[in-house]
């Protein structure tokens, strides 16, 4: 046995085991960033939501009083033209960051509509990252964490570093622009999960479409 050999093998063998664990650092400190952004834009998805549900109801009533309805507020609101009555309830909230209602047209036709985010927005605050080849969605600090440390695969290790850093800056622009976050209003199934593709910007416009 060389024994020069053994003992460059073991020096390359403690740098490389550094590095990757310099590496991991770098992974759980980026991770950490990018989930404290998450909570923010969230926070701010729910702050935007509640302007929109105070605007829906104005656009409810602006819409039906300049064809002539007469409006009632309570619960819900009804805009009524001789015996036509057009109903907007809320349904219970099961979100922070969406809303949904129920449109009554003449009490046998009914419509549910959904205030969200945007397509273009929703993917770009989504994100699902496979740490190392589980299947973990909505990533914790916790659980991303014992996935960085239990990974010894360096490019696995910087590639999710790559995309912590990626997503980092497209919520960093977000937040510089949150005035721009768009939520739109969109008719759905009852008891369907995924998004109508169809979306328009105003009641008016989704009114118009049924």
């Amino acid at each position: 046995m060389d024994i020069e050999n053994l003992k460059r093998q073991y020096v390359e063998d403690k740098s490389e085991k550094e590095y990757i664990e310099n590496v991991k650092r770098t992974a759980m400190v980026l991770l950490k960033q990018l989930i404290n952004l998450d909570k923010e834009i969230w926070e701010e998805c729910s702050n935007i939501c509640h302007i929109y549900i105070a605007n829906i109801k104005k656009e409810f009533c602006n819409y039906f009083i300049k064809n002539g309805f007469e409006i009632r507020q309570g619960t819900e609101i009804i805009a009524k033209y001789e015996c036509l009555e057009i109903k907007l309830l809320k349904l219970a909230e099961d979100s922070k960051y969406e809303a949904k209602y129920i449109l009554t047209i003449g009490g046998d036709k009914e419509f549910y509509i959904k205030l969200r985010p945007s397509n273009k927005y929703k993917r770009m605050i989504s994100w699902n990252y496979p740490l190392f080849n589980n299947d973990e969605a909505n990533i914790s600090r916790e659980n991303g964490n014992k996935a960085i440390a239990d990974c010894n695969d360096l490019e696995k290790l910087k590639k999710a570093s790559e995309f912590f850093k990626k997503k980092i800056e497209e919520f960093n622009e977000i937040l510089s622009d949150i005035n721009s976050f768009r939520y739109i209003y969109t008719e759905y199934e009852k008891d369907k999960t995924t998004d109508d593709k169809v979306e328009f910007d105003t009641f008016e416009e989704l009114f118009r479409s049924l």
